[in-house]
C-alpha cells in the first residue's frame, strides 16, 4: 500500500487506470446492452457517462465500497429513473422541464448539509441529472421501457465501478480513504470574517446561487442556441459548483473557458484526420479521458480541455464536424461561465478571504487529528495523513485566486499579505508531518519521551490556531530538548513549522516559563 499520497491526489495513475477499467467494462456492457434494448447509441454514452462520475464519488478502499451498498444501490437507479422521465418531459415541454431540473438541482446541493447521508444522497443524485447534459433527453428513447432501460445502464456503471474500486483496493493499489468530512463544517476563523455570512449555511447559499445561474443559462441557451442550449446550461452548473468563493467560481470560469478552447480547437484539427466514425475515433476518446482523469487535479482546465475534445469527437462520430461548431461553442461556454460568475458574485456572495479562512481552520483541524492519531494502534496515523493531505489540497486550491491577486493585482488591489503568509506556513507543515507518519511506520508512539514530543507539538498547535482565528493566546510552549534520535529530529521540524504559522501575524509567541 502507498505510504502515503505524496503531492496532489489526482495525479495518480493508478486512480485514473482503476477509473479506465471501470469505464471500459461499462462500455464493453453497454454496448451489449444497447444490442437487446435496440436504445441508440447514447444509452452507451450514458453508461459512461455515469461510470466517470461515479468513479470520482465512489470511495476508494474495500471497506468503504462494500459498506455503502444500499444507499448506492437504491438511490443510484431511482434517481436515473426520475432524471430520465424529466428528460422526456424537456424534450416535450421544455419549459417546464428546465424549470423542474432548475429545482431538482438545487434541491441535491441543498440537502448535503443534512448530514454524511443526505451528502452522499445528494452528490449521487447530480450525476444523472449532469448526465442529461450531456447526452441530450433528445437522444435518449421515449416512454417506460426506455426509462427501465436507463435504470439498468445506472446500474451497470455502479457495478463495474465499485468491482473496480473494491479490487484496486483489496491488490492495496489505492491509499486508505480519510475520515468522513462533515457536510457542513463550522471551524472558528477570525471574529466577525465569518458571522455575517453564515446567516445561510454554505449549502444554502450555493443552492440558490447555482438555481439562479441554471435558470439564468437556460433562457440564454434556449434563446441563442435552441440546438445546443445544454453546453451554456452545463457551463454555468460547473462553474457554480467551483466553490461557494467568489475566487473560486471566477477561477473555475477561466479553467473552463481556457480549457474548452483547447478542446475545441484541439478536436477540429484532429478531425481534419479522422474520417469520424470509426474505431481510431473510439480509442482516442478514451485515451483523453484516461489523461483527463490522471491530471484533472493538476489544473481543472485539463479535464475540461480534454472533456471538450471528447464530446467534439463524438459530435464528428455522429456526423457532425466539429469545425462546424467551434465558434458556437465557445459562444455558449461564455455565456455560460459569465453567467454563473454573475450569480455568485451578486446573489449571497462569499469572499474568497472567507473561504481560505474556513479551509485554513479545517487543514489546521486535520492536523491536529494526525497528531492524537500517533497515539492510536492500526493505520490511524496513515488515514488521518491522507485526510490531512486532502485537506491540504482543498486549501491550496481555494487560495490560488489570492496569490493570482497578489502576483497580478498587487499595486491595484492588494490581498491580505498576511492571511497568505499564514496559508504558506500552513503549507510548510506538509513536509515535516508526512516525514513524522513515514518514519512512525504506522507504529504506536508509546514511548514516554516521544509521547512529551507529540503533546508539545499538540500544544503548541493548539495556541497556534487560536492565535490565526483571532482569540488571544498567553503564550506558546518551547520544543523539547535537542534531539537525540532521528524521529525526535522529525518531531522538532514539525514543531518549528507548526511555530512559524503565525509568525507574519506579528503574534507574540514567547516560551512558558
Amino acid at each position: 500500500m502507498p505510504q502515503s499520497q505524496k503531492g496532489l491526489p489526482g495525479l495518480s495513475p493508478i486512480a485514473a487506470l482503476v477509473t479506465m477499467v471501470a469505464v471500459l467494462g461499462t462500455f464493453g456492457s453497454a454496448l451489449g446492452l444497447e444490442e437487446v434494448s435496440h436504445e441508440g447509441v447514447s444509452l452507451v454514452i450514458l453508461s459512461v457517462v455515469l461510470a466517470l462520475s461515479l468513479s470520482r464519488l465512489a470511495p476508494t478502499t474495500a471497506t468503504t465500497a462494500t459498506t455503502r451498498g444500499l444507499t448506492d444501490v437504491y438511490v443510484v437507479p431511482l434517481v436515473a429513473l426520475s432524471a430520465g422521465a424529466l428528460g422526456q418531459l424537456m424534450a416535450h415541454h421544455f419549459d417546464l422541464g428546465g424549470a423542474v431540473f432548475t429545482l431538482a438541482l438545487a434541491g441535491a446541493l441543498f440537502i448535503r448539509q443534512f448530514g454524511p447521508w443526505a451528502a452522499r444522497v445528494g452528490r449521487l443524485s447530480l450525476l444523472p441529472l449532469m448526465s442529461l447534459l450531456v447526452v441530450p433527453a433528445a437522444g435518449l428513447g421515449t416512454g417506460p421501457r426506455s426509462l427501465l432501460w436507463e435504470m439498468a445502464a445506472a446500474l451497470l456503471a455502479l457495478a463495474w465501478v465499485t468491482f473496480a474500486q473494491t479490487a484496486a483496493a483489496r491488490l492495496h493499489l489505492l491509499p486508505p480513504p480519510h475520515p468522513p468530512v462533515p457536510a457542513n463544517p463550522s471551524p472558528a476563523p477570525a471574529p466577525g470574517a465569518v458571522r455575517s455570512v453564515r446567516r445561510l449555511s454554505t449549502h444554502t447559499r450555493m443552492a440558490l446561487q447555482l438555481a439562479v445561474a441554471v435558470g439564468a443559462a437556460f433562457v440564454i441557451g434556449r434563446t441563442f442556441f435552441p440546438l445546443h442550449w445544454n453546453w451554456t446550461v452545463l457551463t454555468a452548473t460547473i462553474v457554480c459548483g467551483g466553490g461557494p468563493g467568489r475566487g473560486d467560481v471566477v477561477s473555475k470560469g477561466a479553467a473552463r473557458l481556457a480549457g474548452a478552447t483547447v478542446g475545441t480547437v484541439l478536436a477540429s484539427l484532429l478531425a481534419v484526420h479522422l474520417p469520424g466514425h470509426d474505431d481510431v475515433t473510439i480509442v482516442l476518446i478514451f485515451v483523453l479521458l484516461f489523461v483527463g482523469s490522471w491530471w484533472r487535479e493538476l489544473h481543472y482546465a485539463v479535464w475540461a480541455a480534454c472533456a471538450t475534445c471528447v464530446m467534439a469527437l463524438l459530435n464528428g462520430y455522429e456526423g457532425v464536424p466539429a469545425g462546424s461548431l467551434l465558434t458556437t461553442r465557445l459562444l455558449a461556454i461564455v455565456l455560460g461561465a459569465a453567467t454563473a460568475t454573475a450569480a455568485c458574485c451578486l446573489v449571497f456572495p462569499t469572499p474568497t478571504s472567507t473561504m481560505v479562512r474556513l479551509r485554513r481552520a479545517q487543514t489546521l483541524q486535520a492536523l491536529s487529528q494526525v497528531l492524537a492519531s500517533m497515539t492510536l494502534p492500526g493505520e490511524e496515523s496513515r488515514q488521518a495523513l491522507v485526510h490531512f493531505e486532502a485537506r491540504l489540497h482543498d486549501l491550496r486550491r481555494t487560495a490560488r485566486p489570492l496569490h493570482l491577486q497578489q502576483r497580478l493585482l498587487r499595486g491595484v488591489l492588494p490581498p491580505d499579505a498576511h492571511l497568505i503568509a499564514t496559508v504558506k506556513g500552513v503549507m510548510a507543515c506538509a513536509a515535516p508531518v508526512r516525514a513524522t507518519v513515514d518514519q512512525l511506520g504506522g507504529n504506536v508512539v508509546d514511548d514516554d519521551t516521544l509521547r512529551r514530543s507529540v503533546g508539545h507539538v499538540a500544544h503548541n498547535l493548539g495556541l497556534v490556531r487560536r492565535i490565526v482565528a483571532g482569540r488571544a493566546s498567553d503564550g506558546v510552549t518551547t520544543a523539547h530538548a535537542t534531539p537525540a534520535t532521528s524521529i525526535d529530529a522529525r518531531f522538532h521540524h514539525l514543531n518549528e513549522a507548526v511555530l512559524a504559522i503565525p509568525g507574519a501575524l506579528g503574534a507574540p509567541i514567547r516560551p512558558r516559563r
